[in-house]
């Protein structure tokens, strides 16, 4: 199934904003 590079963007940036709340830091992890 096709996904716009935009709605992919979208997904990493909600899934890392999330992640960050949950671990309370603001540094990048690496993937």
């Amino acid at each position: 199934m096709y996904f716009s590079n935009q709605f992919i963007a979208i997904i990493l940036v909600r899934k890392k904003q999330q992640y960050l709340r949950w671990h309370g830091t603001s540094w990048e992890p690496q993937f």
